[in-house]
């Protein structure tokens, strides 16, 4: 799915079949779970996300 522990925090990096229009994925990193929920509305297998937490959108590592 693309997403993996990183030294800085999780690092997300959707990769996934074009046909999947959305994917959700439950994953606990140092104590709190996360639900994320990545939506491919375009069905790309992969691209530049848009990353938005608690509906706030954040820099992610590949906009730097």
């Amino acid at each position: 799915m693309g997403i993996k522990r990183d030294y800085d925090g999780l690092r997300i990096d959707p990769c996934f079949p074009a046909d999947w229009e959305e994917a959700q994925v439950f994953r606990e990193f140092h104590g709190p779970r996360y639900e994320i929920t990545i939506r491919n509305p375009s069905r790309l297998s992969k691209g530049q996300p848009e990353i938005q937490v608690d509906g706030s959108h954040i820099r992610g590592s590949m906009d730097e």
